[in-house]
C-alpha cells in the first residue's frame, strides 16, 4: 500500500500545532478499508491514537457489514486505540465530534443514535463503525464530503457537504476539525467525563419524546424515546410493557 509521506507530515504538524496528542500517521493512496488497515497493522507496538487515512478505499463497510459507498472526494479514516475502556460507547463520542465539525461549516446536520449523523432530511452525510480485535479497538469515521454525485441506489440515502453548500473542504481540514473535537472528548472519557458528552449528544439529538422503532438483534421494539441512559448512551424507551434499554440496534423514527 502506497504512503503519501507529505500528507502524513503535514496532518501530523497541523495535530501537534494545536496540542492535540495523537499517534503515527499513516495516510494511505488506496487500501481494503481503513479497518482492515488498522487491525492488520503488525506487532504489539501500535501507538494509542494512530490514525489510519486513506484517499480511496475499495471494500468499506459499515454497521452490520452493510456496504459504505465512497469516493475519492471523501474523507475516510480509521483511529487506534489501544489504551480504551468497553465500557465507553466509543460510536456516540465520535458522533457528536463529527457532528460538531460539520457545524462549523452549516447547519442542518442531526444525531441519530447511534452513531450516524445526517443532513436535515434524513439522508446520510457519516457514520462511525467501532470494532475490537487484537487488543485494540478502532474507530472508523467516513464522512460523504466532497462527492457531487451519488449511484442512483445511494443518492435516496446519502447526501454530501458539497451537495447540500456547494463548498469543497480539503480533507486535511475537515479531519483536523474531527480530530480538535475528538481528542479532547478521548481525554474527558479518559477521566471519566462520560456524561457530559452523552448529555451534549442527547439535547443535540432532540430524540426525547420521539416515537421510533429499534431493531436489535433478532427483535423490533417500538415506543417513545424517554432519553439516554447517561453512562453507557443505552436508548431508554417507553414501550407498551414497561420501559427498556437498548445498547445497540438499527434506529428509524415513526413520527416524522
Amino acid at each position: 500500500m502506497k504512503r503519501l509521506r507529505q500528507k502524513e507530515k503535514e496532518l501530523a504538524g497541523a495535530l501537534k500545532a494545536r496540542g492535540l496528542a495523537a499517534g503515527e500517521i499513516l495516510w494511505y493512496e488506496s487500501v481494503d478499508s481503513t479497518m482492515d488497515a488498522a487491525f492488520g497493522i503488525e506487532g504489539g507496538a501500535v501507538r494509542d491514537r494512530t490514525l489510519v487515512v486513506s484517499e480511496t478505499q475499495t471494500s468499506g463497510r459499515g454497521r452490520f457489514g452493510r456496504r459504505w459507498y465512497s469516493t475519492a472526494d471523501d474523507l475516510l479514516f480509521s483511529l487506534i486505540l489501544t489504551d480504551y475502556d468497553f465500557e465507553i460507547p466509543y460510536a456516540m463520542v465520535a458522533a457528536l465530534a463529527v457532528f460538531r465539525a460539520f457545524a462549523r461549516y452549516v447547519q442542518g446536520v442531526r444525531l441519530k443514535w447511534v452513531n450516524d449523523i445526517l443532513w436535515r432530511d434524513g439522508r446520510k452525510m457519516a457514520g462511525i463503525l467501532v470494532e475490537e480485535r487484537r487488543g485494540r479497538t478502532v474507530v472508523g469515521i467516513g464522512v460523504n464530503l466532497n462527492s457531487a454525485k451519488f449511484p442512483a441506489e445511494v443518492r435516496e440515502r446519502a447526501t454530501s457537504l458539497f451537495i447540500e453548500t456547494g463548498k469543497i473542504v480539503p480533507k486535511g481540514e475537515f479531519l483536523l476539525a474531527i480530530m480538535g473535537e475528538l481528542i479532547p472528548f478521548l481525554n474527558e472519557c479518559g477521566a471519566g467525563g462520560i456524561g457530559g458528552i452523552l448529555s451534549e449528544w442527547e439535547e443535540l439529538s432532540e430524540m426525547r419524546g420521539k416515537k421510533v422503532a429499534v431493531r436489535s438483534g433478532d427483535r423490533e421494539y417500538s415506543g417513545t424515546v424517554v432519553g439516554l441512559n447517561g453512562e453507557s448512551g443505552a436508548l431508554i424507551l417507553r414501550a407498551s410493557d414497561g420501559e427498556i434499554e437498548l445498547y445497540d440496534g438499527s434506529l428509524r423514527y415513526l413520527d416524522n
